[in-house]
């Protein structure tokens, strides 16, 4: 186990190894396509983007400590993301006991946007992966993978 934690630490800065990006910060890790380009890394290393350089797909991964009084649960969030527009037009959400999965249309229908929260003792773990509606068909497949395995474990969680 200590082994396998030493070889996701980052070298040089990095914080993904091979097709996984691991934010060491808040202890997950998402599963990246072969041939995503990774976006610049933040100031605060919360998160980091991956583009598909053919068509623009993204996927966007990061973590935040919630604040207490704002976002005592996994309801308040839910709350929070579909106040924040980040779907026009939600066609789909599924709650379960930590995490909550929602899809739908932005970008005036142009982008279908996927997203994951999942939430553990103000911990928040959140996953978009934003396709061209066009290309539905061609990522069914990757957002059903991507949204089933994450968040992947390493290192360490809040909630070992």
């Amino acid at each position: 186990m200590v082994v396998a934690f030493l070889a996701m630490l980052p070298i040089f800065g990095q914080t993904w190894t091979g097709n996984v990006y691991w934010n060491l910060r808040f202890g997950f890790g998402v599963r990246v396509p072969d041939g995503w380009v990774a976006g610049s890394l933040p100031e605060n290393n919360d998160g980091r983007s991956f583009t598909n350089p053919e068509d623009g797909a993204e996927l966007l991964a990061y973590g935040y400590l919630a604040d207490a009084e704002r976002f005592p649960n996994l309801d308040s969030v839910l709350v929070r993301s579909r106040e924040g527009n980040t779907l026009e037009v939600e066609l789909f959400c599924q709650k379960e006991k930590d995490w909550f999965v929602r899809f739908g249309y932005t970008d005036n229908g142009k982008t279908i946007l996927f997203e994951k929260v999942c939430y553990h003792h103000l911990y928040v773990f959140t996953v978009h992966l934003s396709i061209p509606e066009n290309g539905k068909t061609e990522y069914e497949g990757l957002a059903e993978k991507v949204l089933k395995d994450y968040p992947l474990r390493g290192g360490w969680y809040p909630w070992d």
